[in-house]
């Protein structure tokens, strides 16, 4: 997709912590973070999305939608500690 992530650029996040999201998704409309079954849809600015997660127990990931699909693309995962 090529996708550029920014940050955090840790493997492993911590469960709690209130983490800062920065990718750079060309072609995505949206893109989010979903830890715990959770989302939180970050900010677009142009190609650029940022915002604030708070990281649940069990997997956290990025996901991207894309034009023209009604689903959401996995970009890339972490393990929680």
């Amino acid at each position: 997709s090529g996708a550029v992530l920014h940050e955090p650029l840790a493997g492993e996040l911590a469960h709690g912590s209130q983490v800062r999201f920065h990718l750079r998704v060309p072609g995505a409309d949206k893109v989010a973070i979903v830890s715990g079954g959770q989302w939180f849809p970050l900010t677009r600015s142009g190609a650029d999305f940022s915002g604030v997660a708070t990281i649940q127990a069990g997997e956290t990931g990025v996901f991207a939608q894309f034009p023209g699909k009604s689903q959401y693309s996995g970009l890339l995962s972490y393990r929680v500690r």
